[in-house]
């Protein structure tokens, strides 16, 4: 699906959001690497600078499953946006945001609010923090609202090297080695307006 949809666009029209490990498109990449005239941008939610991993100390889940596929990709030239832990764990749920969302009280806001109540429990016992991050939903809202996110480019790379650094991405924030820039790495984010942008999409379902 990818190689055929990629190869047809129109050039640089489609922007692909990868919420897990990044193994079909570098799979498709490596089958043909051509399709990267169809990519207008690749945004990940993956990896870990500043914040440390969430499924080893230094690795996140999604670059931990496969980091052969996020090097593949990472390498492809495509224009790549990374929203690692370091932002999801700043754009945090709490009371009244959760409140916000449920007394909206359609079927959507239901469904929302039974999933995060339930969902950030873990996160919020596990780091000692006061909310619970919503990981997949930034890179939407980032799609969608850019301007609620800052970061930088950096050259990043991801060791795949078996080992306790397995899955961990290394990023060069400072630059101090000189590399070229292959991604911009989001490092901060607008808390409240992203809840706003959610609670307000919501209003508009069933």
């Amino acid at each position: 699906y990818l190689i055929k949809t990629l190869s047809t666009a129109k050039p640089h029209s489609i922007t692909i959001a990868m919420l897990g490990p990044q193994t079909n498109l570098a799979l498709a990449l490596t089958q043909a690497p051509e399709i990267t005239q169809g990519i207008k941008e690749v945004v990940v939610m993956g990896g870990a600078h500043f914040n440390g991993g969430n499924i080893t100390p230094v690795a996140e889940f999604n670059l931990f499953a496969d980091p052969v596929a996020a090097e593949i990709v990472l390498k492809s030239g495509v224009k790549l946006t990374y929203l690692p832990l370091d932002v999801t764990h700043k754009v945090l749920t709490s009371e009244a945001r959760l409140k916000k969302i449920a007394d909206l009280n359609n079927n959507a806001s239901k469904v929302v609010s039974s999933i995060l109540n339930e969902y950030v429990k873990g996160d919020m016992e596990h780091y000692g923090i006061p909310g619970g991050p919503v990981h997949d939903a930034t890179v939407v809202a980032y799609l969608l609202k850019p301007e609620l996110f800052s970061g930088r480019e950096v050259n990043v790379v991801v060791d795949s090297r078996e080992g306790p650094t397995f899955g961990q991405t290394i990023v060069d924030w400072y630059d101090g080695l000189k590399q070229p820039k292959n991604a911009f790495w989001v490092e901060n984010g607008n808390a409240q307006g992203f809840f706003d942008l959610l609670t307000e999409r919501l209003a508009r379902l069933k």
